[in-house]
C-alpha cells in the first residue's frame, strides 16, 4: 500500500465513521427525536424511509465523479453530511430536520461511490479486499462510538 493510499485510507475511516454515524443514530434514537419534534413517530419513520431512497442516486453519482473528479465530489459529499447532520440535530421542526435527514441521505453514496472508485485506481486488485474490509467497517464502528454518546447527549440535553 503507497503512502498516498495509507493516508487516504485513515482520512476515509474517520469521514466514514462519522458519516455512518450521522445515519446510524437515528434508528435508536427515533422516539426520542420524534418527541423533541413534537411529531408522531410515523412522520419521522417516513422521513428515514426517504432518505434511504437516497442510494437510488448511484447511478448519476458515478457519472459525475467521471466528469467532476472524484475528491471533488467526496468533499462536496462530506460538506452535504456535515449540513444535513447539522441541520437535524438542530432542527426544531419536522420540516428541518426533513431536509438534513434527506440531504445526509443523498450525500453518503455521493461520498461512497467515488471514494470506492478512487482506491480502485490506486490499489491493486490482490489487495482491494483488505482496503474496502478497512473502509466497511466505519459502519460498526459508527454504531460503537456515537450511538453510546448520542444517547447520553441526548439526556444531558434532551432533543
Amino acid at each position: 500500500m503507497t503512502p498516498e493510499v495509507r493516508r487516504a485510507l485513515i482520512a476515509v475511516f474517520v469521514a466514514r465513521t462519522g458519516a455512518n454515524g450521522g445515519l446510524r443514530i437515528v434508528y435508536p434514537f427515533l422516539p426520542a427525536i420524534a418527541r423533541g419534534l413534537g411529531v408522531p413517530i410515523g412522520a419521522l419513520a417516513s422521513l428515514v424511509a426517504l432518505r434511504n431512497l437516497g442510494g437510488v442516486t448511484t447511478p448519476i453519482v458515478a457519472r459525475a465523479s467521471e466528469a467532476w473528479g472524484r475528491r471533488r465530489l467526496m468533499l462536496a459529499a462530506m460538506m452535504s453530511i456535515t449540513v444535513g447532520c447539522a441541520l437535524s440535530a438542530g432542527a426544531s421542526s419536522l420540516m428541518i430536520a426533513g431536509v438534513g435527514i434527506v440531504l445526509v441521505g443523498i450525500a453518503k453514496p455521493t461520498f461512497d461511490v467515488p471514494m470506492q472508485s478512487w482506491f480502485s485506481e490506486r490499489v491493486p486488485y490482490q489487495e482491494r479486499g483488505r482496503v474496502f474490509g478497512i473502509t466497511e467497517l466505519t459502519w460498526s464502528v459508527a454504531l460503537l462510538a456515537t450511538v453510546p454518546l448520542s444517547g447520553l447527549l441526548i439526556e444531558l440535553t434532551s432533543w
